[in-house]
This record gives structure tokens, C-alpha cells and sequence, in this order.
């Protein structure tokens, strides 16, 4: 039998929930039950890649194409009148899948058999009346659970909650005695592509600072850890930027620039001369560049076999667009004569 699936282990039985604890606090605003959750719609199979199901707790960097093009689920719903399951499948936000496209953040289901009356009974609980009360503020995360029926068809379960909105303990206690007869995990989202894969790369970078922020100290773009060094590293990332409340699109010098992690573009390396000039070009005073928009691709440099993370890597913008009102505090920015570098 496959051992107990990861979310049914992370709590005791009497409990069984895996709660994200963001902090206590009293309030009369509760999480309220789903009172329009009726019967549940009955569709020709299960499906735990629906994009519906978790949204709210992707991580992934990466929204690629693949498993995630496919129909949402239906709403969660209790079971309707004369559907008789026999097996039930827990779709866990957990695990990886591997393959030639890269590293896909997964889904781990497990199935269930046996006899399903426990949950079944525990599945009809009616929902508690909204709490007045003091609740805690914790984020619960709920696994989907499906049941099918010997056809195949599916409903989507809606787990009975508490007047705060919380599951009750009585589903996941039924699970736990059930028989687990298999688990898999499929893919959901492309975290890790496999070029960046293959070049050394995250997924998704870190820009170069872009505010202008007085009092930074004079360090702050220093790129003394790239000195010395005869090959770099590179990753490039493309990166949408927004001009903030008081900036201007046809004066970047003065303008505000805010922006999100980049997502991966390339990666490579650069060595020799090429690679001194390219240091001495980012250690460079900072020179004015007009340009009509802000900045979209920038790369991170490293020492050529050396981990890319923050510590050890420089970010640079590519455009050459000097960023920031305050000259002395601008991010490093490469001329457009290196952007051919770094394909």
C-alpha cells in the first residue's frame, strides 16, 4: 500500500489540515461557508490539473503552456441523488514532474477504494452557520478532492466547514482509514524550463534596482565580486516595467520605474577580452541614454561556474536607458553595442 499521501501526514488524524499560519486575530467577518454549494455537477471524469483548483497557491514564475490548457473545474457541490462512488482522488499541490520540456511544479494525486460509506457520510454534513465570533485569521489549504463512480464520471466534493469557514475534521478522518491503492503526480506549471536548465539559469531573475531611493549606500550596484574575472556567466531575462505616480515616458532620468522578476530569456557565457570589456563597461560612470520607454530585458552576470543567486551575481539592464533620478544611485545599464552578446 503507498504510504499516507503528504497533506493526510502533516496533521493528526483528529485534526488533519495543513494550515499556513498568518497570525490570530478576533473578527466578525469570517470566512463564510459556501451556502449556494448544491448538488455537484457531474462530469465524464476527474481532473486535478484543473487551473481552478489552486490558483491562489501557485507559485510557479512561469504561467508556460501545457497541462494547464485545459477546462475548469466545476464548483464543489455535495453528492447528488443516485451517484454511488467508488473511488475517491485527493489532488495534493505537491511534487515534480521531469521531462524533455524541463521541470513542471506538479500535482500529487492520490486514490482511494474501498468502502467509501465514512466519507460519504462525513461528505453530508451540513455546513455551520457563519461564526460571530472570533476567528483565527490562518489561510487553510484544502486539498480537491473528486469522487467517481464505476463509470468513471466525476463530482467534485465540497468539504463541510465550520462557522469560520474552516473543514471540518471528519472528511480527512474518513480518508485516513481508507485504502490508498495508488499515487502519481502530474504537471501543472513549467517552473524550470529546460534551456535555463541547461544554461545554469533560474527561471525567473532579479532586475537591477530601479527606484530612486535617496540615501542608498554607495555600494549599492558595486560589482567588485565581478573583478578578476577571464569568463562570466550570463542569464537574460525579459521584464515588463511600469513608469510609477510622477514619472514621465519621455524622460527616463527622471523618471520612476517599478517592475517585476524577469522571466528567462537565454543564458551563456562570455570570455577573454570580451569578457574584461564587458566588466569595465558596467563598472563605468553612468552615461546619459535617451530612450522613449523603460527598460524590458536586463542580464545577471556571475563568475562562469559559480551558483547564480543574489549573492554572487550583478544585475545589469541591456538598453542602456540610465534609470533613476539620482545619477550617482542609476543601476548599471550596458550600451547597445554588448546587447548582441547576450542572444
Amino acid at each position: 500500500m503507498p504510504a499516507r499521501p503528504r497533506w493526510l501526514r502533516a496533521a493528526p488524524a483528529s485534526i488533519a489540515v495543513l494550515v499556513a499560519t498568518l497570525g490570530m486575530t478576533g473578527c466578525t467577518g469570517a470566512a463564510e461557508p459556501d451556502e449556494s454549494a448544491g448538488s455537484a455537477e457531474v462530469v465524464a471524469d476527474y481532473d486535478c490539473q484543473a487551473p481552478n483548483l489552486f490558483t491562489p497557491y501557485e507559485p510557479s514564475p512561469v504561467p508556460t503552456p501545457g497541462p494547464m490548457e485545459r477546462p475548469d473545474a466545476p464548483a464543489a457541490g455535495s453528492i447528488p441523488p443516485r451517484f454511488e462512488p467508488v473511488a475517491a482522488y485527493l489532488c495534493d499541490l505537491s511534487g515534480t514532474v521531469e521531462d524533455e520540456q524541463g521541470i513542471w511544479s506538479g500535482v500529487t494525486v492520490s486514490v482511494f477504494g474501498g468502502d467509501l460509506t465514512a466519507l460519504v457520510e462525513a461528505l453530508a454534513v451540513s455546513d455551520d452557520a457563519p461564526s460571530t465570533g472570533a476567528c483565527t485569521a490562518d489561510l487553510e489549504y484544502v486539498p480537491a478532492l473528486w469522487l467517481a463512480d464505476a463509470s468513471g464520471a466525476a463530482i467534485l466534493a465540497h468539504w463541510p466547514v465550520t462557522g469560520c469557514g474552516k473543514t471540518k475534521p471528519g472528511v480527512a478522518t474518513a480518508l485516513l482509514k481508507l485504502d490508498q491503492t495508488e499515487e502519481f503526480v502530474l504537471p501543472r506549471v513549467l517552473s524550470e524550463p529546460r534551456a535555463a536548465l541547461d544554461a545554469g539559469c533560474a527561471a525567473a531573475g532579479t532586475p537591477p534596482a530601479i527606484a530612486n531611493i535617496i540615501g542608498m549606500p554607495e555600494d549599492f550596484y558595486s560589482v567588485d565580486q565581478l573583478i578578476g574575472a577571464t569568463a562570466l556567466a550570463w542569464c537574460r531575462y525579459t521584464v515588463e516595467v511600469g513608469i510609477a505616480v510622477g514619472g514621465t515616458a519621455t524622460d527616463p532620468l527622471e523618471s520612476y520605474f517599478t517592475a517585476d522578476g524577469g522571466t528567462f530569456a537565454a543564458g551563456g557565457t562570455v570570455q577573454g577580452d570580451i569578457a574584461v570589456q564587458v566588466i569595465e563597461a558596467v563598472n563605468a560612470p553612468p552615461t546619459r541614454s535617451v530612450c522613449d520607454s523603460g527598460p524590458n530585458q536586463f542580464v545577471m552576470l556571475a563568475h562562469a561556474g559559480a551558483s547564480m543567486n543574489y549573492t554572487n551575481t550583478v544585475s545589469v539592464w541591456l538598453e542602456g536607458c540610465e534609470v533613476g533620478a539620482v545619477p550617482e544611485l542609476r543601476p548599471p545599464a550596458l550600451l547597445p553595442q554588448f546587447t548582441p552578446l547576450f542572444g
